[in-house]
């Protein structure tokens, strides 16, 4: 481990980005140069509690959207006009008990719609629009795993049949027309690089479970960058203190933990891919760290106590950038 971060090495990266999520207060913007803060501003501001579901916030990938699930609501913070939009909210269970009108939402590679489901019990595919009023039901009901082509126009969506057997498919958006798809097409989606990259599909356990040796890619990507030029692999192992990272072209580097490392988060890489922002725990402890991805040097980041203290409230920091960043989706 190396010592703490000298600030004053030109070629360590000392400018970031957090958005940090307080339940009873709303959303917030920090931006933090050589550990100090530099600029705080609401993005949002609520009243009441709120809490994030078990999903997690995710950016658009042209990075003007933050996807907020909220217990069994669901919002989009507007960076640009730094406005709450809601896409669904939450609906009573006659037995009591509140469950999300959508969820699961995954963005499209050009940033225009969010594809994903409606209440549980329907297993519906729907597709909703950052500013629009309502969801598109696309698929009644069966639907066990769906994701983007890169085109942004197609959707591919696993649907269980009648008989129980689970049947994959392809649908235009423009046009409305569905094809069953061949064994062929169905390995592509789990092995290609575009079709496979975490941020853009979604897929029940039941399913996964029926993927071939073949297709096990699609189980390990977990993030790429903005640009979809460089990818994220969880390995079968140690998947908390280890990370592939893979570039498009084959380049790859392996991102491991120090001994004193318990596990290991990573938030976002810097604009050049040089650089990954990663948060660490360590007996008990947290800290935040820059690494350099060829030379695996760790350095420690040490903020200003007013620093600390703004990414320390309970609900947390649920995006850290780079400035300038290669905008990293998970």
């Amino acid at each position: 481990m190396n010592n703490l971060l000298a600030v004053t090495d030109p070629k360590i990266p000392d400018r970031f980005r957090f958005v940090v999520f307080d339940g009873r207060r709303g959303v917030a913007f920090y931006q933090v140069s050589d550990g100090k803060l530099i600029q705080k501003e609401w993005l949002v501001q609520f009243s009441g509690y709120w809490y994030i579901s078990g999903a997690n916030p995710t950016l658009s990938p042209n990075g003007r959207w933050i996807y907020l699930p909220l217990h069994a609501d669901t919002a989009l913070i507007d960076i640009q006009t730094k406005r709450l939009h809601w896409l669904g909210r939450a609906r009573r269970l006659p037995e009591g008990g509140y469950i999300p009108e959508v969820y699961r939402l995954r963005w499209s590679p050009n940033s225009r719609y969010l594809l994903g489901q409606s209440a549980p019990q329907g297993r519906d595919l729907i597709l909703c629009q950052p500013l629009g009023q309502a969801y598109r039901v696309l698929v009644k009901d069966g639907v066990y795993g769906y994701g983007w082509y890169p085109d942004s126009r197609h959707i591919w969506y696993v649907q269980k049949d009648g008989r129980g057997y689970f049947q994959w498919y392809r649908r235009d958006l423009q046009s409305g027309r569905v094809e069953r798809l061949r064994a062929s097409e169905r390995q592509r989606i789990n092995s290609d690089w575009d079709l496979t990259l975490g941020p853009f599909r979604w897929m029940e356990v039941e399913v996964r479970r029926l993927l071939k040796p073949a297709e096990w890619t699609a189980l390990m990507v977990i993030a790429c960058t903005a640009d979809r030029q460089l990818r994220v692999l969880l390995p079968a192992q140690n998947l908390h203190r280890r990370m592939l990272i893979e570039w498009r072209n084959g380049h790859s580097v392996v991102l491991e933990a120090p001994p004193t490392v318990r596990a290991m988060s990573l938030w976002d890489l810097s604009a050049d891919k040089q650089w990954a922002l990663v948060w660490s725990q360590e007996q008990g402890d947290g800290h935040w760290y820059v690494v350099h991805l060829e030379r695996g040097h760790w350095e420690r980041l040490v903020f200003s106590a007013e620093v600390e203290q703004a990414l320390s409230v309970v609900d947390g920091v649920i995006r850290a950038d780079f400035e300038p960043s290669a905008r990293l989706l998970r």
